[in-house]
């Protein structure tokens, strides 16, 4: 059932003598519940098949959250299938759909065997199914009973709606304000529903129709499923909820009423039925609809309404520049962008959850109502200076500014072509790059600022928007890699960095054979003198020469 507060839910559940209600919101469940405690204990009964009993039958709150009436078929070990059917009770309760407690027990049903029970759509009246057996525990009928739940003597208010052989079922509330019965012929079977047509009118002119709802040949049993009844009284619904907005309220509901009158949370109410209003400042906001019939007032009708403001965003217009590099012609104004790159700048580096759309237009920008028609944040202007218009939009609303971002292509150095050489890893065709290396060989071969960041990339699409920059060390066969300078944040240039691989000498054991008169004697790698400045060297004498001298031995 709805919480009071309109949008989250109760769920709850029974045992012994105590009632467990649940809260349930856009955070999930909370799993500490409200637990109230009831005169009436209903003791778990395991029959010989190993089924409780006593858990036979349903519990249904009212559609406005103020009652709760639970069926209890058999709160005996005699009960169903076992000997004795006619334990079983029904009892009412308040509920208070604010802290979830469950109050003020009353009998209404005893010494029978009841299951379905279900509230009308307004909650004044309660309708349960009972079936009656005899001391042998054999079926005699079953009845369909209503109360008035409003009466000062609830239990004596009971009207026998039916009397029938129909073994009774499951009652469960639709989507259009009848209440459905399931069950079927105490000997015998069924494939059509029963209907009470006009749930909210008091006596046995609800319009009961037994078997009136065909399944198309399906067969009808004793369960239905339960839902959040609530669902089905008097609502309403609002749209448009940006500050500044005309907000629009309307009822949702198509059952009649006389009067209504809207409280917007603000201090400022209206009796149109189609109703708009403009709040002055953002918030969340206690809306509520008040309806009335026949000159009585039904309960308000309470949704919190949240109107947002739209995001701050820059108010001049934001350069994002990009060198015009990677391409065929470093001349012609056109590069490729990251629009990414502009969200943190136009949104004023905001922490707050946003989504940025662009268009080529502000006019596009206001149609494009659902954001489908947006540019790829990889994107090449199609003249220099290109304006392009940013929605700005609150994450999980419609609200939204319009930033305006330039794209200026600015003159790029061309590096060159650079070259990095690694060894060849064994059993391997790669080689192990350290491209922190090549990064200050550039800065120190070109005289750059210590200050420039310079960022490796596979692909020049990827460099061109500095996007996936490789990681220090790097594995990888002989390859181009493409080089992206930046200087404060801006592209500064590009080149090339060429990785070459060499493979490791095959080093052979070598025997020397020395008289005690020949030390000190000096021995070597055995490299191609060509190759020796290649490497570095370490003995286990800790030497770290090519050539060394051995004293002895």
């Amino acid at each position: 059932v709805t919480h009071s507060d309109g949008y989250s839910v109760w769920v709850i559940t029974q045992f012994i003598n105590k009632f467990f209600a649940f809260s349930v919101d856009e955070n999930g469940v909370n799993p500490t519940p409200t637990i109230s405690t009831v005169p009436q204990a209903i003791y778990p009964r395991i029959d010989e098949q190993g089924s409780n009993i006593t858990a036979i039958g349903y519990l249904k709150v009212s559609p406005n959250g103020k009652k709760l009436a639970i069926a209890h078929s058999s709160v005996d070990l005699g009960g169903p299938r076992s000997g004795q059917k006619k334990s079983g009770k029904v009892l009412l309760y308040d509920f208070n759909n604010t802290n979830g407690i469950v109050s003020n027990q009353s009998t209404l049903v005893t010494g029978e065997y009841p299951y379905g029970v279900e509230f009308s759509p307004n909650s004044k009246l309660l309708y349960i199914t009972s079936s009656i057996f005899d001391t042998e525990d054999d079926f005699v009928n079953s009845y369909l009973y209503q109360f008035n739940v409003e009466a000062s003597d609830v239990a004596n208010s009971k009207t026998i709606v039916n009397s029938s052989q129909t073994v009774a079922g499951a009652l469960q509330l639709a989507i259009d304000g009848k209440i459905y019965r399931a069950g079927y012929p105490a000997f015998g079977s069924a494939s059509s529903l029963s209907v009470i047509n006009s749930p909210n009118t008091i006596g046995t002119a609800c319009g009961y129709s037994p078997y009136n709802v065909s399944l198309n040949g399906n067969e009808v049993f004793l369960g239905l499923p339960p839902f959040i009844t609530s669902i089905f009284r008097y609502s309403f619904n609002y749209e448009f909820t940006c500050l500044g907005d005309n907000t629009h309220f309307y009822v949702t509901s198509e059952d009649p009423y006389d009067n209504l009158t809207w409280d917007f949370g603000d201090g400022t109410t209206s009796t149109i039925e189609d109703a708009y209003h403009t709040y002055s400042s953002p918030g969340i906001y206690s809306v509520s609809l008040t309806l009335s019939l026949n000159g009585v007032d039904y309960d308000p009708i309470i949704k919190p309404v949240i109107i947002s403001a739209p995001p701050d965003v820059l108010q001049t217009t934001y350069d994002l520049v990009n060198c015009d590099s990677f391409d065929n012609n470093p001349n012609d104004g056109i590069s490729t962008f990251n629009l990414e790159n502009a969200v943190g700048p136009i949104s004023l580096n905001t922490t707050d959850r946003i989504d940025v759309f662009y268009y080529h237009t502000f006019q596009e920008a206001i149609n494009d109502v659902d954001n489908e028609n947006s540019l790829d944040y990889i994107y090449t202007n199609q003249i220099q200076d290109e304006i392009l218009y940013a929605k700005v939009t609150k994450a999980n609303t419609i609200c939204y500014s319009i930033a305006t971002v330039r794209l200026i292509t600015s003159q790029s150095f061309e590096f060159g072509n650079f070259e990095l050489t690694s060894c060849t890893l064994e059993n391997s065709n790669q080689g192990e790059f350290n491209l922190n290396i090549a990064r200050q060989n550039i800065i120190t071969s070109l005289n750059l600022p210590t200050n420039v960041t310079i960022d490796f990339f596979e692909s020049q699409q990827d460099a061109a928007i500095g996007v996936n920059p490789l990681e220090n060390i790097y594995l990888s066969t002989i390859r181009t890699l493409f080089i992206r300078v930046e200087d404060n944040n801006a592209c500064y240039g590009g080149g090339t960095l060429q990785l070459e691989l060499v493979s490791f000498p095959v080093l052979e054991d070598q025997t020397i054979t020395a008289c005690q008169s020949d030390f000190p004697i000096t021995i070597d790698s055995g490299l191609d003198v060509n190759i020796i400045s290649d490497y570095n060297y370490l003995w286990n004498t800790n030497q770290t020469l090519e050539q060394i001298q051995i004293f002895q031995p």
